[in-house]
């Protein structure tokens, strides 16, 4: 554990200070493409980005090692405000340690609620929104910065979250398979199970109930029905089929029986008939007149 310093490549000034339980893992982090892009609105970042696009890259310099995390959080903070006496323009936002000491008091929270959700201020943060979109050069950066990542093979969007391995998925999956239920989650699987016993339905208006007879425990009259052909036929014009035919002039009366006959999937037959494909199996079909 250490703490560390980013500074200027050029005149050394010490820029933010910061703390690593990862040695340098952490302050390589901050040029990390990911992070450039996610916590493109904090200072440090941005002056980052200021200098690479001087062709130039920040300077790590280790200040302390540690032994402890308290004493790691100590001392980033002494050197925080150590620095800043000295007259440093640290890009720190917080005065170290864990960040913000405690939590945020009710009062600023009801005070950061009350004045975001004014009239005034949603209205003004609509017209800043709208101007930047009726700026053309604005249009033209999102849609650059767009095509970029679609065609970097490297990035990885923010809010698609970290990609585990192999190996850390099953690690995973045997730590929750080996945490028992509690006794109240397992009260709510009980009543669930519990409330599930004999339903096989979703429940249904009255006039389903009275139409389909079976819902009352008489098994449906088709159950166990061998159709014919005849029945195929009729049951297809009757819900606007028509016979097809495929390339050497066959006819066939319904899609099932071209199925069966040419040795291919209906669902084929019908992606070729609806234009989502042209050939399978290099016969081609198409719909003739109902005669």
């Amino acid at each position: 554990m250490l703490v560390y310093a980013l500074s200027h490549p050029v005149t050394g000034g010490i820029r933010y200070i910061g703390r690593s339980s990862r040695g340098l893992e952490r302050p390589r982090q901050h040029g990390s493409k990911r992070n450039l892009r996610v916590n493109a609105h904090l200072p440090v970042v941005r002056w980052i980005r200021k200098l690479r696009s001087e062709h130039l890259e920040y300077v790590i310099e280790v200040i302390e090692e540690c032994s402890t995390l308290e004493a790691l959080n100590e001392a980033e903070r002494f050197y925080i405000a150590y620095f800043r006496s000295l007259g440093f323009r640290l890009l720190n936002i917080c005065d170290g340690g864990e960040g913000r000491t405690g939590p945020m008091p009710p009062e600023a929270i009801a005070k950061m609620k009350a004045t975001r959700s004014t009239p005034e201020y949603k209205q003004k943060n609509s017209e800043i929104v709208r101007s930047l979109w009726q700026d053309a050069t604005y249009r033209q950066r999102v849609y650059e910065g767009h095509e970029k990542n679609r065609k970097d093979p490297e990035f990885i969007p923010h809010w698609t979250g970290r990609k585990h391995s192999l190996e850390s998925r099953q690690k995973m999956s045997k730590t929750k398979k080996a945490t028992p239920l509690t006794e109240k989650q397992w009260e709510a699987v009980k009543k669930m199970q519990a409330s599930n016993i004999g339903r096989k339905f979703p429940p249904r208006p009255p006039e389903w109930r009275a139409k389909l007879g079976y819902w009352k425990g008489r098994e449906s009259p088709n159950k166990g029905r061998i159709y014919d052909q005849e029945f195929r036929i009729k049951n297809s014009r009757a819900h606007g089929g028509t016979p097809i035919s495929d390339e050497t002039g066959a006819v066939f009366a319904t899609i099932q029986e071209a199925a069966r006959e040419l040795g291919i999937a209906a669902t084929k037959i019908c992606s070729v008939l609806k234009g989502r494909r042209k050939t399978v199996k290099g016969h081609t079909f198409k719909r003739l007149k109902s005669p």
